[in-house]
C-alpha cells in the first residue's frame, strides 16, 4: 500500500496498481486531510493539543471525512452496470448497507 507521506500522485498510482489496475478517483482534500491528522499526531506542542481537544475540530475533521468517503462510496456503487437479477441488486444494497454501517459505527 501507498505510503502516507509519499505525493499524491505516487499513493494514487499505488492504488491503482493494488486494484490490479482499476482507476478509484479519490480527491485531494481526502489526502490533505490525511496529511494533516498524521502532523498532528506528530505535533508535540501541548497548548495547542489542548486547543484542537477543546475546539472539536478533530470531531469535525472526522465527520466531513466520513461524509465524503460514504458519498464517493456510494457514487462507485451506483456507477456499478444495471441488471434486473435479483441477487445483484440484493448484493448492490448489500453494499449501501454495509458502507452505512462502516462509516457510522462507533469505534
Amino acid at each position: 500500500m501507498a505510503d502516507a507521506r509519499a505525493p499524491a500522485s505516487a499513493r494514487a498510482a499505488a492504488l491503482t496498481k493494488a486494484r490490479g489496475g482499476a482507476r478509484l478517483s479519490i480527491r485531494p482534500e481526502i489526502f490533505s486531510l490525511s496529511r494533516a491528522c498524521v502532523a498532528l499526531a506528530s505535533l508535540r506542542n501541548t497548548k495547542a493539543l489542548e486547543y484542537l481537544g477543546k475546539s472539536n475540530e478533530i470531531q469535525r475533521a472526522r465527520e466531513l471525512a466520513s461524509r465524503k468517503t460514504q458519498s464517493l462510496l456510494l457514487v462507485a456503487i451506483e456507477s456499478l452496470p444495471e441488471s434486473d437479477d435479483e441477487d445483484v441488486q440484493r448484493s448492490r444494497r448489500a453494499l449501501v448497507d454495509i458502507t452505512h454501517r462502516v462509516i457510522t459505527r462507533n469505534k
